[in-house]
């Protein structure tokens, strides 16, 4: 079968070459998740988006010691290897989530740096130009022999070179230095941890910094969002994705307080871990969700009206036959935080001015 060819240039540039598609199919290899289920492809880049405060670094960081020690992610196997962490927005804070993050697993700090069959767990503690320092990278990685299934950039922002990130010539050369991160040893996968675009928060908004100059170089955008009230961050996707489907995944996240480190007064220092949520517990954040839709559509029937109004409408009675009061308080604060409903007026709740049919 005939290939064609052009000649090598003067400059002594690759040949450019047009292969048949047999050839092509032929040499066609499936995919590698390197969570089970989860659209982070091996040789692919993929954003997390979050909001300040959802736990974008806490997550990363159970994912990270996971993949290092082959421990289940939310329940789901994982591709056991090497993986660097790009650590440039705040070290010091990263450092405590993965100590609180290894003391939670039960784990020893040296595992993160065991030999074979288990992973390393490598990092850079600075910011620095990806695209001038790939073939640095490469050459450390390859001089400790790793094979790298994830490298984690924390975050976008504080790897981004550029003045303006709205200017979508810089975007797209951040986009694709940050790529080239895919062809280190191992063909890992490049999860970036990005802050979402605009001021607005909701779980459909969160869409990477960078516009479509960033996010069409990349493979997929997961999202992570928090319920204030519970301090439950779910993982899901927004707006694009390649790769299969899942239900959103929730998480715990808890504090924790390390064990024999304080600081210089003597007092104890704690740090959050992330934990998935068992069936039963998730049970118990769907009974709180559905509290909230009853009671905005309450709302929505009897406006102005006061908190034992509103408990009554909603049916939510205790055993001794009196008004939950408190249930409808504690879900009208945490509905506020969200933007759903608006401050009291002389002591009536009000709702927003905007959609609550998403709640």
């Amino acid at each position: 079968m005939s290939v064609a060819t052009l000649p090598v240039d003067r400059h002594g540039a690759s040949r450019l070459e047009i292969v048949p598609a047999l050839r092509l199919l032929s040499d066609f290899r499936p995919i590698e998740t390197i969570v089970d289920g989860l659209p982070l492809p091996r040789g692919g880049i993929v954003s997390l988006t979050g909001s300040p405060g959802a736990g974008k670094t806490t997550l990363s960081t159970l994912l990270q010691v996971a993949l290092v020690r082959g421990l289940p992610f939310a329940g789901r196997d994982v591709t056991c290897g090497s993986v660097l962490v790009l650590s440039g927005e705040n070290t010091q804070d990263y450092t405590m989530h993965l100590k609180a993050t290894v003391q939670d697993l039960s784990l020893c700090e040296s595992d993160l740096n065991r030999p074979k069959p288990y992973g390393e767990l490598l990092i850079i503690p600075r910011t620095f130009d990806t695209s001038v320092e790939l073939d640095w990278i490469r050459e450390c990685i390859v001089s400790v022999r790793a094979e790298l299934v994830a490298v984690i950039v924390d975050t976008s922002a504080a790897f981004f070179r550029g003045d303006n990130e709205n200017d979508n010539v810089a975007m797209h050369a951040h986009a694709a230095a940050l790529r080239a991160l895919t062809t280190l040893p191992g063909n890992p996968c490049v999860v970036v941890l990005c802050h979402p675009a605009g001021k607005g928060s909701s779980k459909e908004g969160l869409h990477p910094r960078g516009g479509s100059a960033f996010s069409g170089e990349l493979d997929g955008n997961l999202s992570l969002w928090m319920d204030d009230a519970t301090k439950v961050s779910t993982l899901h996707w927004v707006g694009k994705i390649r790769g299969p489907d899942f239900e959103p995944i929730r998480f715990q996240i808890a504090s924790v307080e390390l064990k024999g480190i304080q600081d210089g007064r003597g007092n104890a220092i704690s740090s959050s871990v992330a934990k998935p949520l068992s069936s039963t517990n998730g049970a118990a954040i769907e009974s709180i969700e559905s509290d909230d839709r009853i009671l905005l559509a309450a709302m929505a029937r009897n406006p102005g009206a006061t908190i034992r109004d509103l408990a009554a409408e909603c049916q939510w009675i205790g055993s001794n036959g009196n008004l939950l009061s408190g249930r409808v308080d504690r879900r009208l604060k945490s509905l506020m935080k969200r933007g759903l409903v608006a401050k009291p007026i002389r002591g009536r709740w009000q709702l927003a001015e905007k959609d609550t049919s998403r709640a």
